[in-house]
């Protein structure tokens, strides 16, 4: 059960990643729009999208997560989808922290970044949320595969006690009962 736990907060975590993504081009749109807005939103969604590649590459507290799961990183398992997100995140990240710092003179060339690339994000962060569901879809396959076979074990199992009481009790007991 903990495992299956695990596998919703690494779903979870990679899903929220795709909503990070649209909320970082929003409020980047946002603060052009209105220069003298709040710019907290996008610092936290920048942090946030860091921290939840880093936890889903080498494990640790899922942040903002109900309960502050601990979770196993899953780099092993997601190597290709994780360093494709990284790699596109990384541009990303310094575009929508130029913004973040107020950089005008390189304010639009950094919007003009994240509007184009927005989409390749969203598509990177999608593979690996399929990457994980497909990977947790396997795993509880294989897990109802055992709990099938375990408990067919036992129903075998019954019914050999069940034959052994038969013959080695309840026959001999009736033949020497009248």
């Amino acid at each position: 059960v903990n495992n299956m736990s695990t596998s919703s907060h690494l779903v979870e975590m990679a899903s929220r990643n795709r909503m990070l993504v649209k909320s970082i081009a929003y409020q980047s749109e946002f603060i052009h729009r209105n220069p003298n807005a709040s710019k907290q939103k996008l610092r936290w969604a920048i942090r946030l999208f860091d921290e939840l590649i880093q936890v889903l590459k080498d494990g640790g507290v899922a942040p903002e997560v109900n309960g502050s799961p601990k979770v196993s990183g899953v780099y092993n398992q997601f190597k290709q989808e994780i360093d494709q997100v990284q790699t596109v995140w990384t541009p990303y990240r310094t575009q929508a922290q130029k913004i973040l710092n107020a950089q005008s003179a390189n304010f639009f060339e950094s919007l003009e970044y994240i509007e184009n690339n927005t989409e390749r994000l969203v598509i990177a962060s999608e593979a690996l949320v399929e990457a994980v569901v497909a990977w947790d879809q396997q795993r509880t396959s294989r897990a109802n595969v055992i709990f099938t076979i375990l408990l067919l074990v036992n129903f075998v199992s019954l019914f050999i006690l069940l034959w052994v009481i038969r013959k080695y009790i309840v026959t001999p007991v009736r033949e020497v009962l009248p």
